[in-house]
């Protein structure tokens, strides 16, 4: 199956308002058996689980002070709708708060399943690395694959 629609992964800085000129269009991008599309920095260390590869710099190497969104269109200056995020872009602050997940993880917990177009933070597991869970290396990470089991072991 691929992304029949104009579908872009678009992402802002921390607590800016308008977002990044550096995003992926997913139209025409193949989706794997498991309803994923896994995008790879180093895709040599992942084999067979990668379905593209990107380059450093690139938009999924941004990390922690990054908010991401799924949109409806072209790109951060042309979409109608946002159809699901992560993140409040906009928002006053960022450090310590519940969209921080710096050097750490932020995973959906496994019932938010729809997408939401207004982030609510209630459906995700956020922390910074020691708090909940430790740095994750490229061997614990399980591209490709939702487990049907807590994907992260935390008491948060």
């Amino acid at each position: 199956m691929f992304v029949a629609q104009e579908i872009t992964l678009i992402h802002w800085y921390k607590y800016e308002s308008s977002p990044n000129f550096i995003y992926i269009n997913l139209k025409g991008k193949r989706i794997n058996d498991n309803g994923f599309i896994v995008f790879c920095i180093a895709s040599w260390k992942w084999g067979t689980k990668c379905d593209y590869n990107i380059n450093y710099g690139d938009i999924l190497q941004k990390g922690a002070n990054y908010l991401f969104a799924l949109v409806q269109g072209t790109g951060p200056t042309a979409y109608s709708a946002t159809i699901d995020i992560f993140g409040d872009p906009g928002a006053p602050g960022y450090w310590d708060t519940a969209q921080d997940y710096t050097n750490g993880r932020a995973v959906r917990k496994l019932w938010a399943t729809e997408p939401r177009s207004v982030w609510n933070a209630s459906d995700w597991i956020v922390a910074p690395a020691g708090e909940c869970f430790q740095p994750l290396l490229a061997s614990g990470c399980d591209p490709g694959e939702w487990k049907s089991t807590a994907p992260v072991q935390s008491s948060c």
